[in-house]
Order: C-alpha cells, then sequence, then structure tokens
C-alpha cells in the first residue's frame, strides 16, 4: 500500500471519527475532507497528520 493510500484511508477515519463525536456541519466536514492535512506538518509527523490532535505546523 502506498503512502497516498494509507493517507486517503486515514483521512477517511478521521471524518467518521468527527461525525461521530458530533461534527455536523457539512461545509466543515467538505472542507476537512479537502485539506491533505499530511502536507502541512514535518515529514516526522505525517503518520499523525490525520489524529485529532494538534500537531506544530511547519
Amino acid at each position: 500500500m502506498t503512502d497516498q493510500n494509507i493517507f486517503r484511508e486515514v483521512h477517511i477515519k478521521l471524518i467518521n471519527h468527527l461525525i461521530k463525536i458530533g461534527i455536523s456541519n457539512k461545509k466543515v466536514l467538505d472542507v476537512l475532507s479537502l485539506i491533505p492535512r499530511h502536507l502541512f506538518v514535518e515529514p516526522a509527523l505525517q503518520k499523525r497528520a490525520y489524529d485529532d490532535d494538534a500537531l506544530p505546523i511547519g
């Protein structure tokens, strides 16, 4: 499995998690589904880019 596929999988899991915890605004969910979060963090943190947690951006 490529990194892109892994990122896509965890990205979908994040969106599903947010829905489960009560985020229901369609505009928010749509925007979050478009943002490639792994591109905004240091390479060492990319595996955690889709965690529901704050990370330093760089």
